[in-house]
């Protein structure tokens, strides 16, 4: 069943094995990247475009960083491309810690632009998606945290604070937990008044 679920995925582009070229495909991803770093987003668009027509469908690196290039114009599109990036690593075979970390990304990304929007149980679960994958990326631990906090959940949202500590190296993220810490109950007590 897999199988012929893969086929279709894949699709007709399976009959002609030169469609794709996924080193192509992650040197224009490169290049696009650089471009957006250096302001240049407009270039950075057309060259992730282009990538996205060289990558094979099992690509999950160019996917998940169009995904991020296109967050900043145009959201429902980058959703798009986070969704693919993840079904693509659900069908291929890759699971080294790179591919893993980005398909983390592609779920975190996706949970903290719901959070925005206040989706907060499909962004709970998107970021325990994330978790599950790579299980010391503390970022979607972080925005689950903010979540409980949200629902009151002090006890949960304390626990998760302090995996976040445990796992980043980032001095002004430790900063961070550590102030929210003694304001968990505070916040809490104040929703549910």
């Amino acid at each position: 069943m897999k199988t012929a679920i893969l086929l279709v995925f894949i699709g007709a582009a399976t009959l002609n094995t030169n469609a794709f070229d996924d080193i192509k495909a992650e040197k224009l991803q490169k290049l696009a990247d650089e471009q957006v770093k250096a302001g240049q987003l407009q270039r950075g668009i057309e060259l992730i475009t282009q990538a996205l027509d060289e990558a094979g469908p099992l690509n999950v690196r160019v996917r998940v960083a169009a995904g991020m290039i296109y967050a900043r114009t145009d959201k429902t599109q980058a959703e798009k491309l986070y969704k693919k990036a993840i079904q693509a690593y659900r069908f291929s075979t890759a699971r080294d810690r790179t591919t893993r970390r980005l398909v983390a990304m592609a779920y975190n990304n996706l949970c903290v632009m719901q959070h925005q929007s206040d989706s907060l149980e499909i962004a709970y679960e998107n970021c325990k998606e994330a978790v599950n994958v790579s299980p010391n990326f503390w970022y979607p631990m972080k925005t689950m945290a903010l979540i409980k906090e949200a629902w009151a959940d002090v006890n949960e949202a304390r626990s998760l604070y302090q995996k976040v500590y445990e796992l980043s190296n980032d001095k002004g993220v430790r900063l961070h937990v550590t102030t929210m810490l003694p304001l968990v109950y505070e916040s809490a007590v104040s929703h549910m008044n």
